[in-house]
């Protein structure tokens, strides 16, 4: 069972690296090229990248949201209450952001696809004000996983 623990563990690091991997570079790669290359050669660039991430991005987001609720199962324990340790208490609050970062993806993607809303400045189905939310999110998650084992 530890083992299976383990590679899980690392399907899920891998996929939440690339999850914001993809973040960081929208954030703060492609908007300081933008100041450095002509608006069509910009476009173009992030048009092109937005088509290569799409091909992974649905299957990361599912891989993600899967190895993380193996993991959160694998460590949440309800017999003594919802907050009975500070670890579970962590835990939880962690869980609750990732499941606000879920939902910002699926409402914005959602809305992109679904209701047929075009942004014709951003080729990317998530909009870009969400990437300011999801990676900060993400940050304090990351911050609340290390602080988790810490208090452990």
């Amino acid at each position: 069972m530890e083992l299976f623990y383990n590679i899980v563990h690392i399907i899920h690091l891998f996929s939440a690296m690339l999850f914001l991997g993809w973040g960081f570079a929208k954030l703060f790669v492609l908007s300081a090229a933008k100041n450095n290359i002509d608006a069509n050669a910009h476009f173009e660039m992030k048009k092109s990248l937005a088509k290569r991430v799409w091909k992974i991005y649905p299957t990361n987001f599912f891989i993600l949201i899967i190895t993380g609720s193996i993991l959160f199962f694998k460590y949440a324990n309800f017999e003594n209450g919802l907050f009975p340790t500070t670890f579970q208490t962590l835990l939880i609050i962690k869980a609750v952001l990732a499941l606000g970062i879920g939902a910002k993806v699926l409402y914005s993607v959602s809305g992109r696809i679904l209701f047929k809303i075009q942004h014709s400045q951003d080729p990317n189905p998530v909009e870009t004000s969400a990437y300011k939310y999801i990676f900060s999110i993400a940050v304090i998650i990351v911050l609340l996983a290390k602080l988790m084992f810490m208090v452990r």
